[in-house]
């Protein structure tokens, strides 16, 4: 009871006016400037004080807030640093296009709940309906949703519905509750309208009609009356924005302005520019990215006419002119066999209508465009979806919208493959699941640097599953990420022939798009496609002879000291191709030379190099042999051959030679080299032969991987800083853990392991790191445990272990998380920013549902 008898009070507070307007935007310029991150750095950017505004006149001198601003701002730019209140946060329906968010403060809200039963009453002549029935669009994140929650305390729970409901529920509702009144969207009541009229149904009993959120078309409108006979019908001007902004006081053109909440200004092209005054967690404050076209009716007593609807809406046609939409949509209306339309403009060249068809018509589509009075093609389709994350269909979708009249649209005027390069970047980027164009360029370059060969192959693959992958993956990198993988795995595998790195790249690309086509969206989040397409690969590669399971074994072994069994691996691998060979018996050579077997290492690295002439892991091999073995100047030269593929290498081996025939001098500064081009490697070891660092096969550790990891954390950092922290941290965690425990050494040096952190940390770190720290640390945890397992399972078997243990742990953690910290698919796959604002969503939800509940049980 005490919830109840505070909100009461709360709405009684509502009630009361604000003081004089000039007081109060003042007071609310200030109160923005300093303590609204967004708005401080806007207003100096600009050179703009607030302290000149003092006169309503000097509105104009204040910059405006546009609809782009307000949706790349951050949440900590957005929330006021002064406001410790209540807050909720909103998201615009995205009517203009993507949608906005910013925080309403909780008496913000009470007040347009008291607005709004101020202008009910007025409908009312004073005397309130009680038989009412209200369409809400229940999504967590919507103003009408936390309205909803305030309604409840004037409205009973059972008349109030959600709009996502199909118009077959509405309808009964309708019959079961026989309102006076009713309260929705126009889109709601056209599709419960349209479902009456085909059923030929009326409902006369309907006093009162009221519409909000959207434009109400003529053609919209004569339904409701065909449908509701006897109905007045009256709109309210709202925004998510602005709240409320100016209501009809009867039917007709004439809206009056909520002039003790809201100042609205008219531009001279017709948009409407608000102020609201009574935020102050996101003050907004002069915004102009509503998009909606309006005029004066009285600007002396505040009054507005001709609702156009949104700029967006506006039809472009070839020579420039701008018209309104409602002719086309008038014209569809009279067509008795079109049960729903949508007008789509794609330039100003391509003017589209989709259609519809009731289920008896035998329209054709020259018929429907015969009857419009603009040229356009006609499309029938089976059903107009609804504005994805809304309730609302738009009539009228402009893609072109932001072009001048004449001009081509920006969108025309691209390249048709820009779309793919901003998918084959993505792809890039999401390999540690940065869905960034930026942070993906960073991705390329730093494989790029390790391998130009690798990171073309990786180019190729994301091409072929951008074009081949789903549609929806655009924009997300989600299916080019499969193709970058899968392309850049075949670094780890050199001894397959280029041209079958590229023909098993195409084929896998085939095999994951096939794959994708089956299974669906679901399986490609977690990279599962690059895994098995990979397995398969190499299966085929196995079966065929060009790659054996034996000289992975021999590589792993090698990698961790078990020199014998390296030794044993590579003379039972017997492999077709010649570049295949030249790598076995280099691999052989080094496994016989760490068991101190020099003649024979020797011979097997020049036959090699026999076979594959400049193999440069083979040249260092020999190189060292012939130190071993006193041939200095025959050392120096294979060195000196590899000086630009491994300069480290290179640079280590004359140093020995240079100290070892006494020349202390330049093996200083050749040590020196080595130090420069290995930034990490410690003090070389000067001891003697017994403690040559012969362990570096391939280059792993050398300068250009250190500058490659470099670029992969710069990326990481352009997508997110709370990431690139949390990797940061799990680096340095792993180091401190090597030092302590030597044991696990091996462990956390291994850089497959690492492929798997990184992704991991940043999907459980980075983006939920406020809220489920503990899955992030228990995962590692659980996924460092695992490793030794895992690799010794994978030097027995001879199968490379890519990234399925990230994948298995990942979806293990997600599919256990409790349900609050889950995000949609959707949301999942694009920006930490957009992961937060839906996990604060999803609070505030829970947060709203538990009061509902306190407030039912008091």
């Amino acid at each position: 009871m005490r919830l109840l008898r505070d909100r009461e009070d709360r709405l009684l507070r509502a009630f009361q006016p604000l003081p004089d307007t000039l007081s109060v935007l003042r007071s609310l310029l200030r109160h923005a400037y300093e303590s609204v991150p967004m708005y401080r750095e806007k207003y100096d950017a600009a050179g703009f004080d607030p302290d000149r505004v003092v006169g309503i006149d000097d509105l104009r001198l204040i910059p405006l807030l546009t609809k782009d601003e307000l949706r790349q701002a951050s949440l900590q730019q957005l929330r006021s640093t002064a406001f410790d209140g209540k807050a909720r946060l909103i998201a615009s329906s995205g009517s203009t296009g993507i949608p906005s968010r910013l925080y309403r403060d909780e008496e913000s809200l009470w007040r347009m709940t008291a607005m709004n039963m101020r202008v009910y009453r007025e409908w009312c002549g004073g005397k309130p309906i009680e038989e009412g029935l209200y369409f809400i669009d229940f999504a967590p994140d919507s103003i009408d949703f936390a309205l909803g929650d305030l309604l409840r305390t004037v409205v009973l729970e059972s008349s109030i519905a959600s709009v996502h409901e199909p118009a077959e529920a509405l309808l009964d509702l309708l019959l079961q509750q026989r309102p006076r009144f009713i309260s929705s969207y126009p889109s709601t009541m056209r599709s419960l309208a349209l479902k009456m009229e085909r059923e030929g149904r009326t409902y006369a009993r309907l006093e009162i009609l009221h519409c909000t959120s959207e434009a109400l078309d003529a053609a919209t409108r004569r339904l409701l009356r065909r449908v509701f006979p006897g109905v007045r019908i009256v709109e309210t001007y709202t925004s998510s924005e602005g709240g409320l902004i100016a209501w009809q006081r009867h039917e007709g053109d004439v809206f009056q302005v909520n002039q003790s909440c809201v100042i609205p200004e008219i531009m001279p092209d017709g948009t409407v520019v608000i102020t609201d005054l009574t935020n102050l967690s996101t003050p907004i404050i002069r915004y102009s990215g509503m998009g909606d076209l309006c005029e004066w009716a009285d600007q002396s007593n505040g009054t507005l006419t001709a609702l156009q609807g949104r700029v967006s809406d506006v039809l472009t046609l070839r020579d420039g002119t701008a018209v309104s939409p409602y002719g086309m949509l008038n014209a569809l209306e009279d067509i008795r066999e079109i049960s729903q339309s949508q007008i789509v403009q794609h330039s100003a060249q391509d003017l589209e209508v989709r259609v519809v068809k009731s289920s008896l018509a035998t329209l054709a589509p020259e018929e429907v465009a015969k009857a419009l009075p603009l040229p356009c093609r006609v499309t029938f389709v089976e059903s107009i979806p609804t504005q994805q994350g809304g309730h609302k269909t738009p009539r009228v979708l402009n893609l072109s919208a932001g072009s001048k009249p004449g001009e081509t649209p920006a969108a025309a005027r691209q390249p048709s493959n820009a779309s793919w390069l901003s998918d084959v970047l993505r792809g890039f980027g999401q390999m540690f699941l940065c869905n960034n164009v930026w942070s993906g360029l960073l991705m390329l370059a730093g494989l790029a640097i390790v391998s130009p060969q690798h990171a073309l192959l990786g180019g190729i693959g994301a091409l072929l599953m951008g074009w081949l992958g789903q549609p929806w993956s655009r924009k997300s990198g989600l299916a080019a990420v499969n193709g970058a993988l899968l392309g850049g795995a075949w670094l780890l595998f050199p001894e397959v022939d280029s041209w079958l790195q590229l023909a098993m790249t195409i084929a896998g690309c085939l095999f994951m798009a096939a794959l994708l086509r089956v299974t669906g969206r679901r399986l490609v989040v977690f990279s599962l496609p690059s895994a098995l397409a990979l397995s398969a690969s190499l299966a085929v590669l196995m079966m065929t002879g060009c790659y054996t399971r034996d000289q992975w074994s021999g590589w792993m072994a090698l990698k961790d000291g078990r020199n014998a069994e390296a030794a044993r691996h590579f003379e039972a691998a017997r492999p077709t191709t010649i570049r295949a060979q030249a790598w076995r018996l280099d691999g052989l050579g080094w496994a016989l030379y760490r068991q101190r077997n020099v003649a024979a290492a020797e011979q097997c690295f020049e036959q090699a190099l026999l076979l594959q002439p400049g193999l440069t892991d083979a040249s260092i091999g020999l190189g060292w042999c012939k130190v071993s073995s006193g041939r200095f100047a025959q050392a120096d030269a294979a060195f000196r051959e590899v000086m630009i593929e491994a300069p480290a290498d290179a640079h280590e081996g004359l140093a020995w030679i240079a100290m070892l025939t006494h020349r202390d001098d330049e093996a200083s500064r050749l040590f020196g080299e080595v130090r420069r081009h290995l930034p990490l490697l410690t003090e070389p070891n000067r001891e003697g032969l017994r403690g040559l660092p012969v362990a570096k096969s391939l280059q792993r550790t050398g300068a250009r991987q250190i500058a490659s990891w470099c670029l992969f954390l710069i990326a990481i950092l352009i997508h997110s800083r709370r990431s690139a922290w949390v990797v940061a941290g799990m680096l340095v965690l792993d180091y401190c853990a090597a030092m302590l425990w030597p044991d696990w050494s091996s462990t956390f040096s291994d850089v497959g392991l690492l492929y798997c952190q990184l992704p991991l940390s940043i999907a459980l770190g980075g983006l939920y790191a406020r809220w489920s720290a503990g899955w992030f640390i228990g995962s590692n945890a659980l996924l460092i445990l695992v490793w030794p397992s895992l690799h010794e399972w994978s030097l027995q078997s001879g199968w490379a272990i890519s990234s399925l243990p990230f994948n298995v742990i990942l979806i293990t953690a997600l599919a256990l998380m409790p349900k609050r910290l889950r995000v949609p698919l959707e949301i999942a796959i694009t920006t930490p920013e957009k992961v937060r604002t839906q996990l604060y969503k999803t609070e505030i939800a829970r947060r709203a549902g538990a009061e509902q509940e306190a407030t039912q049980s008091s």
